[in-house]
């Protein structure tokens, strides 16, 4: 039997999500972040590729204004392949400030 995912009801979350991503001040927001680092993917370089831009902050419903929409700072641009890996793995900083002293270093 085939696993359908289209069959299943979406979770409260994911309704929340698809409907977050789909705001015209999340689309220019998205699209400010791409233009200002280039449209290049902040983790590994690529260019020409689909990116997405990553929430430092972890981004739920009942997240606040200003995490949901952040300043360019909290956000970052990655290709496909590097945010699959970003959310494989535990985050070895909590939050903006810890997050810029770690790309510092």
């Amino acid at each position: 039997m085939p696993n359908n995912r289209a069959l299943r009801p979406l979770t409260q979350s994911a309704r929340f999500r698809r409907g977050f991503y789909r705001q015209r001040r999340w689309r220019a927001l998205r699209a400010l972040k791409l233009r200002s680092v280039g449209y290049r993917c902040e983790g590994c370089g690529r260019m020409g590729c689909r990116l997405e831009v990553h929430h430092i902050v972890f981004v739920g419903e009942h997240s606040a204004e200003s995490e949901l929409f952040p300043d360019l700072d909290g956000l970052r641009c990655l290709c496909y392949e590097c945010h699959r890996r970003q959310h494989r793995k535990p985050s070895p900083v909590r939050g903006r400030d810890e997050w810029a002293r770690f790309l510092k270093t």
